[in-house]
């Protein structure tokens, strides 16, 4: 596929899941600024009307509204889609940022919490990318991009859960990728590293070791990561990577992925018996 033009976003129908705070909330205002028209959704009633009164605030001419949609209910998905559709009269794209993030050993994971977990960031992407597809496919021309994350290199303990529903994210877009491409589709799936949002602001419950590499290395910018995944929505690119850490990463799971179960190790914190 050959590289999108400079002025792509414009007047295009674009979903941004997960558009109430963090990367979410960053690709919704880099898409209003190219010129979309930007359907922001979530559950987070007054974050949504946070950013949208910002975007409005910086140009009166952006087509933007919110929509909250609950990506963990099925009915939820299928209705606010719709309700996008009626309000744009079509679509051209989906960016998928929403997901949650939980550091308790397994064990002791509320069944609701665990379940939460996977209903939100696997199958709420799923959800979406499902009530979007066909809409996009009229176009015959588009995208979609999920959001993985590094995490999936190597499960970790306390919070494998979220690392396996960010595996399953990247299988799903190898997949619907494969579907897509004769539509004139394109999917993308971006792997941040660890970034600035209020997902990862309370650091207390992650190993010192994990910590202190954190405040070595620093959190990745919500803005940097939705320029990438803008600018690699724009050249059709599959894997999109932000970030020198994630590009390390990435190496290293490529070509020596026992290293990072090393690296996993090394900066985890189990659980002991007491006795």
């Amino acid at each position: 596929m050959e590289k999108r033009g400079k002025d792509y976003f414009k007047g295009k129908s674009v979903i941004v899941s997960g558009a109430a705070s963090g990367i979410g909330a960053e690709v919704a205002k880099q898409l209003a600024a190219e010129g979309a028209r930007v359907a922001l959704t979530d559950i987070n009633q007054s974050g949504l009307e946070t950013y949208r009164d910002a975007i409005k605030s910086k140009d009166a001419n952006n087509d933007v509204d919110i929509f909250n949609i609950d990506i963990a209910s099925r009915d939820s998905v299928i209705q606010g889609v719709e309700q996008v559709i009626q309000r744009f009269g079509g679509l051209d794209g989906l960016v998928n940022t929403a997901a949650i993030l939980i550091n308790i050993p397994f064990a002791e994971v509320p069944f609701e919490t665990a379940e939460k977990v996977i209903d939100i960031n696997l199958r709420g992407t799923m959800l979406m990318c499902r009530a979007c597809l066909p809409h996009i496919m009229k176009k015959r021309e588009g995208f979609i991009a999920n959001t993985s994350s590094v995490s999936f290199f190597h499960g970790a303990p306390n919070k494998f859960l979220y690392d396996t529903t960010k595996a399953g994210i990247f299988t799903m877009s190898q997949g619907l990728k494969l579907e897509a491409e004769p539509y004139g589709i394109s999917v993308s799936v971006c792997l941040p590293y660890i970034v600035d949002t209020p997902m990862t602001e309370d650091l207390s419950t992650l190993p010192p070791m994990a910590v202190k590499t954190i405040e070595r290395m620093g959190k990745n910018s919500p803005g940097m990561v939705a320029h990438v995944m803008l600018e690699g929505i724009r050249e059709q690119k599959f894997l999109l990577l932000p970030g020198r850490e994630a590009r390390y990463l990435w190496r290293i799971y490529r070509f020596s992925p026992g290293i990072i179960g090393w690296l996993t190790k090394s900066m985890s914190e189990v659980k002991k018996p007491s006795n």
